[in-house]
């Protein structure tokens, strides 16, 4: 889908909330992707319902001095790699499945210059440093922080 049909969805979303009244809402992401067409849509999103709206990524909750001890590889957030794979090892084990994938023969095709030279470092690094443990920790940091976030949204 384009950006623009879930940037609809998310927009109805926040109306009928807002119609229904809410008074104060944190869109949670989960999707780096997401990023910058919120962030590009948002002032739109404010000027059309005057509420307390923010936009907020699990990971912003995370410091890099929190999450650093547990990362043997200081990558943070960074897409299927040791950071998220530990949080989902946490969150919901029963979506990880390692059978059938051959890391080895695996054919990297990254189009980012700058990202390229380090991918295999990083593709690896999912399997072979992320534990339930970590990523708990990390999952239980961001959770008492969007739940301090949400009070103090409420509070005003």
């Amino acid at each position: 889908a384009l950006p623009g049909s879930g940037l609809s969805v998310l927009f109805d979303t926040i109306r009928s909330m807002h119609d229904a009244g809410f008074k104060n809402i944190l869109v949670l992401n989960g999707h780096g992707g997401n990023i910058a067409p919120c962030q590009g849509m948002w002032g739109q999103f404010l000027q059309r319902r005057e509420i307390n709206l923010q936009f907020k990524s699990y990971w912003d909750f995370i410091s890099m001095e929190e999450a650093t001890p547990y990362l043997e590889t200081n990558r943070f957030p960074g897409h299927a790699q040791e950071f998220e794979t530990a949080f989902a090892m946490a969150a919901f084990p029963e979506n990880i499945h390692w059978e059938g994938v051959d890391y080895e023969a695996a054919k990297l095709d990254i189009q980012s210059e700058t990202y390229r030279p380090k991918d295999p470092e990083y593709f690896l690094a999912g399997r072979d440093f992320s534990t339930p443990k970590k990523g708990r920790v990390m999952a239980d940091v961001a959770i008492d922080w969007i739940a301090e976030k949400m009070w103090s949204m409420m509070a005003g």
